[in-house]
């Protein structure tokens, strides 16, 4: 699992993100990592690639994610 707390310290500290936009970055990370280990095995962030990236966004279309909550995730990922 990745340590995001540095990313996470520049969102709130250095951006001046809300709290709570802060806290739905990391639920977006901590979810997107947990997929990767699972469905890829891949634990360091440099091996992620564009299709682990859609294929995660597939598999959120798959639950019946909303629009919104995907467009966040991706930022989230993106940042």
């Amino acid at each position: 699992m990745q340590n995001f707390q540095p990313f996470l310290n520049y969102l709130k500290f250095e951006k001046r993100f809300s709290e709570h936009t802060v806290k739905a970055y990391e639920l977006d990370l901590r979810q997107f990592s947990i997929f990767l280990v699972d469905d890829f095995a891949i634990a360091d962030v440099k091996e992620v690639t564009h299709h682990h990236v859609r294929s995660w966004l597939v598999s959120l279309k798959g639950i019946k994610s909303s629009h919104k909550t995907i467009h966040r995730k991706i930022s989230s990922v993106k940042a």
